[in-house]
């Protein structure tokens, strides 16, 4: 059963709650073991460690918003002397500018991603190397 401090805030118990419910959870407790461990509701404990996962999701997507700053920052400093070797006829170079080039709007988001979509009643035929067709 957890004790309540007197001295903190309401915020402040809240996030030790769903510090200690994560934890509870990691370790492979259920959420009425959890409730039971606690003192609290099953419901309480469900919905505290959504929120502290919430709180971890949100601080590695601003951590990795970070680190994709920094690679671009790399690319953008790398690139300059990669387009001037290009433009000498350098072929790595080359390779090197479009690699460059498709990572920074990668990052950037720039590029429209790939889409399949299949709706009822379409008939889809693949065909092999060979010409074959494999389906229908």
């Amino acid at each position: 059963m957890r004790k309540r401090s007197k001295n903190s805030t309401p915020k402040a118990r809240a996030l030790k709650l769903d510090e200690e419910v994560l934890d509870l959870r990691i370790q492979g407790y259920s959420y009425p073991k959890i409730a039971k461990h606690l003192g609290i509701s099953v419901g309480g404990a469900y919905k505290s460690l959504n929120r502290a996962l919430e709180r971890l999701e949100k601080e590695v997507g601003e951590t990795a918003r970070e680190i994709i700053k920094q690679e671009i920052a790399r690319i953008d400093e790398i690139l300059p002397n990669a387009i001037e070797r290009a433009k000498e006829g350098n072929d790595k170079a080359v390779n090197s500018v479009i690699k460059l080039m498709e990572r920074r709007a990668k990052y950037l988001g720039l590029d429209e991603p790939d889409k399949l979509m299949i709706n009822g009643g379409i008939s889809v035929n693949v065909v092999d190397y060979g010409g074959k067709k494999k389906g229908k």
